[in-house]
Order: structure tokens, then C-alpha cells, then sequence
């Protein structure tokens, strides 16, 4: 018997198998994505989605030829076994069988490795497309009267983040415009708690109280309504808005009574923000009470909230912008405590794990293992975070300081290195 057959149809397998492997790290990439490896590798090299197009179709042209090779050897093998049309029969439907379990194998695998491996295919394939580029061209004419135009794909969420982010490198889209793009993808898995006001941060009324008061408190945080609870922010009974006690400026002595009092539309905090609109659509309402695992007050939403987390921050009349991040003239940075990690990261150019708390201040909370006063600082690898603000054990700003090599050297024996 001729060796020769199987192993050139072994080698085919493999050939195919290997060719779909590529087509589907190439295809799961976006432009976009290979555009940045490419930056990443040979500076200022691009990639286009017409070069995509034409990598693709090389591997398409190879996988074809491979194919149609793969099903002439697989004839001749089957005249070379000489067992009669059960055993032929039996052979063609086995090596049928291997070549869509390897292809699956193949390409499934691609799907989970397709960052590691992209660089060294694109690389190869490139190579490859400039050596066959007469072929793809003739293939490209050949084809291009055939063709049905531009194919309606149904798009993961991530290949949509590509396609804006190109949008954006081609001049398309400005930057704000990406954000809210951004944003609308990243909307539907928004939930309560990542967005609403936090339990510290409410400024609340208690039942009872003379609306003199009431209003004198709305006046000076700038709010319309107020949470009412009765007898602590763990029983809110409900919201008081400031056009309802304006009929009551004749009687300010008077307390706020259940009379003043609208319904609040009650969420958990891990609803989806999507779901909360709908609530507040069905119930005429602008504001929900978000509640944590145990029945209590965890925080407050309201419409702009959710608007906010789609356009970025709306501040009105009465709202104090102020920046999260201030940087001093002496270097160091000042930085609000409720900043995101990930935000802080980004900014400051650092690392702080984002696998734990959300915000600086509760990651640092978590390193001095108390409640700090101003002036403590913690040291975190190169960078030294002091205590600059504090309110009710609340950590409120922090100033933040990269060292140098000979800074920390000279802390000697009292550098205290927290990972």
C-alpha cells in the first residue's frame, strides 16, 4: 500500500483545519484591534478593512484548493484499500467525520486564543497575501460582478465597539459622540447600584420636621425633593418635592406631614438601569430608592442619573462643578475619594487592583484596616497616597505622590510596602 496517500491526506486535515483556525482569529479580531497590534509592533503601520478582506480571502482561496485536494486524495485512497464499498464507504464518511471534528476543534480554539495569536497570523498572512496577490486580485475580479453587496451581520457587542472606535480613528465620529456610543453599548448590563447616589451622599428629611426647615435644606444642597424618612433612612416613607410646600408659605411652622408626601418606587440594586426607566415611565415617578440585600437604604437614582451614565455629567443651575482630579504645582495630585479605580487607573497612569472596591477611597480603606485621619498615608508600590480629607469617617480627597528610586530609599527600615 502507498503511505504516501495518507499522509498527504493527514497533512490536509491538519492544512484545513489550521486555515480555519486563522480565517477565525482574523475574523473574531476587529480592524480596529488589529490596527493597535500592528501600532504596538512596527509604529505607525496600519491595517485596513480592505487588507482584512483581502487576508481573508487568501485564506478562503487556500482552504478551497485544500479542500478540493483533500476529496481527489480521499478517491484515490479509497480505490487503493481494495475492501469492497462497505469498507470504502466507511473510510470516506471517517475522514469526513476527522476533518469537521478538527475544523471545530480548530476553531474553537482560535476563539479563546485569538488575542495571544493574532500578531505571528497576521504577520504570516500578509506575507502570504503579497506573494498570491495576483491570484486574489484575479479572484477579486472574477467575483466582484457575483457579488450580493454589503452582507447584514448580526454583531456581538464587542465587534460594535470596534466598528465605533474606527469610526472614531476615521474622523466619522468626534470623541464625545464615541463616549455615548460607548455608553449605549455598556447600558444594558448597568445595574442600580453602579450609578445611583449612595447612602452617604443622600441629604434626607425626617417626618415631622417644619417645613420652614425642609425648605431652608433644599435650598442649600440645591435640591427640588427630598427623601422623608420617619424615624431613620432605613424606614423612607417617601419624597417630598419643593412645588407641594410652596402652597404651605403662609403655615412654615407647621411639620411635614404623610399629606406632603409622594409614593417612592422602590428598586433592588441589582436591577438593570433599563428596566428602572421603564418603572419610571409606568409610574410618572423621577426618583427610586435603591435597597441592599437586607430590606435597608443603600442609595438613591434618579432619571438624570441614568442620563448622566449615557451622556456624561449634566450639571444645571445650581450644581458646583468639581473636578475629580486636581493636579497641585508641586506634582502631586489631588484626587476625589468616590473616583472609580478604573478611572483612577486610566487618569493617573497606575495599577490598583479593580477586582475588590469600586471606588479609591474604599480600596484604601481596605489597606489602612481603620477609619484614617487627615495627614495618614499608605504607601502602595512606588506611589504614596495621604489622607487630605475626611467626613464622618468618610474618606473624601486623597493626594496622590509617585516617588522616585531615592525617595524610597531613603525610607530605609520604615518604608512600609503594602501590594
Amino acid at each position: 500500500m502507498n503511505y504516501l496517500v495518507p499522509a498527504g491526506l493527514i497533512f490536509l486535515v491538519i492544512l484545513t483545519s489550521t486555515l480555519g483556525f486563522s480565517e477565525t482569529v482574523l475574523s473574531q479580531m476587529g480592524v480596529n484591534r488589529l490596527s493597535k497590534l500592528l501600532a504596538g509592533e512596527k509604529g505607525d503601520d496600519e491595517f485596513t478593512p480592505e487588507e482584512q478582506v483581502s487576508l481573508l480571502t487568501t485564506i478562503l482561496m487556500m482552504r478551497l484548493f485544500s479542500i478540493l485536494a483533500l476529496g481527489g486524495l480521499a478517491v484515490v485512497w479509497t480505490f487503493e484499500l481494495h475492501g469492497g464499498p462497505w469498507v470504502e464507504a466507511g473510510a470516506l464518511v471517517g475522514l469526513t467525520f476527522g476533518l469537521v471534528l478538527c475544523e471545530t476543534l480548530a476553531r474553537r480554539h482560535a476563539r479563546s486564543r485569538a488575542q495571544k495569536v493574532a500578531g505571528r497570523v497576521l504577520a504570516f498572512f500578509r506575507g502570504l497575501t503579497k506573494l498570491l496577490s495576483p491570484i486574489v486580485g484575479l479572484v477579486f475580479v472574477l467575483t466582484s460582478p457575483l457579488s450580493p453587496g454589503k452582507a447584514d451581520p448580526v454583531a456581538s457587542l464587542e465587534d460594535l465597539n470596534d466598528q465605533i472606535l474606527d469610526l472614531r480613528t476615521q474622523g466619522v465620529l468626534k470623541e464625545t459622540q464615541t463616549e455615548i456610543f460607548q455608553s449605549l453599548l455598556d447600558f444594558g448590563d448597568t445595574i442600580a447600584r453602579e450609578v445611583m447616589v449612595p447612602r452617604v451622599d443622600m441629604v434626607c428629611t425626617k417626618l415631622g420636621t417644619p417645613v420652614e426647615e425642609v425648605l431652608s435644606l433644599m435650598h442649600e444642597f440645591g435640591f427640588s425633593r427630598l427623601p422623608v424618612y420617619r424615624e431613620t433612612i432605613d424606614d423612607i416613607v417617601g419624597f417630598v418635592y419643593v412645588k407641594d410646600l410652596i402652597v404651605a408659605l403662609d403655615d412654615l411652622d407647621r411639620p411635614l406631614s404623610s399629606e406632603d408626601i409622594r409614593e417612592v418606587v422602590v428598586v433592588p440594586g441589582t436591577r438593570k438601569v433599563g428596566e428602572i426607566l421603564r418603572d419610571f415611565q409606568a409610574s410618572n415617578r423621577a426618583l427610586a430608592l435603591v435597597l441592599d440585600e437586607y430590606g435597608g437604604t443603600d442609595g438613591l437614582l434618579t432619571v438624570e442619573d441614568i442620563l448622566e451614565e449615557l451622556v456624561g455629567e449634566i450639571n444645571d443651575e445650581y450644581d458646583q462643578e468639581v473636578a475629580e482630579v486636581e493636579r497641585l504645582d508641586d506634582g502631586t495630585v489631588l484626587v476625589d475619594a468616590k473616583m472609580i479605580l478604573e478611572d483612577v487607573n486610566e487618569t493617573l497612569d497606575i495599577s490598583l487592583p479593580i477586582d475588590g472596591p469600586e471606588t479609591l477611597g474604599g480600596y484604601l480603606y481596605d489597606k489602612f484596616g481603620h477609619a484614617p485621619d487627615v495627614g495618614e498615608t499608605v504607601l502602595v508600590d512606588d506611589i504614596k497616597f495621604a489622607i487630605e480629607g475626611v467626613q464622618r469617617n468618610r474618606i473624601t480627597w486623597v493626594k496622590v505622590v509617585r516617588l522616585s528610586e531615592e525617595d524610597l530609599t531613603g525610607l530605609g527600615d520604615d518604608r512600609e510596602q503594602v501590594a
